[in-house]
């Protein structure tokens, strides 16, 4: 098998936003596989968009010094509640029970 030629394929990904203050800077935060994807309505004014952007450069990728790591705790973390939540199960099982028994 020979090979006349290859030809790659593949997405382009580009951000287009307006920065109204250049001297400003910008914070770009990704990663959160948790959060849903927005939805803008930027297709509907695509003809607003100029033709010519200027092209701005990014820096070094950084961590975000104010993520943390939210964990959730579980609902009865002490196992005395689950003690208690099945004694009282049990003791209204019992006097339902003990109802039922005298009628």
């Amino acid at each position: 098998m020979r090979l006349s030629g290859l030809k790659l394929k593949g997405n382009i990904f580009e951000i287009v936003a307006r920065f109204d203050n250049p001297k400003l800077t910008y914070a770009l935060y990704y990663g959160n596989d948790k959060t849903t994807t927005p939805s803008y309505d930027i297709a509907n004014f695509e003809n607003k968009i100029p033709k010519d952007l200027t092209f701005t450069a990014i820096g070094e990728e950084e961590k975000n010094p104010a993520y943390s790591i939210i964990t959730e705790k579980p609902l009865f973390e002490n196992k005395a509640w689950l003690w208690v939540l099945m004694a009282v199960i049990i003791a209204l099982l019992g006097w339902f029970s003990f109802k039922m028994l005298r009628n």
